[in-house]
């Protein structure tokens, strides 16, 4: 399992040659956190936008961020 973040999904969907080539390699193990969603929707978009990114990631794995998770993920 590997978390994608937001700047990378921005990254991707902007067409980054880097990130669409790791993304094709590595697809199958891509998740998507519950707080990458927010972050990337509190952003300037339109109407458009917002349906594509949430036809985009309605493909991979949602992980929930909660209390557990943050005050693990803050020790690594």
């Amino acid at each position: 399992m590997i978390g994608a973040d937001t700047s990378f999904l921005i990254d991707y969907l902007n067409g980054d040659r880097g990130a669409v080539e790791w993304m094709s390699k590595n697809y199958e193990l891509v998740y998507i956190c519950e707080n990458v969603v927010y972050e990337f929707l509190c952003g300037k978009l339109t109407e458009k936008e917002i349906d594509q990114f949430l036809g985009f990631i309605s493909q991979f794995p949602l992980f929930n961020f909660n209390r557990n998770a943050a005050l693990i993920s803050s020790q690594i």
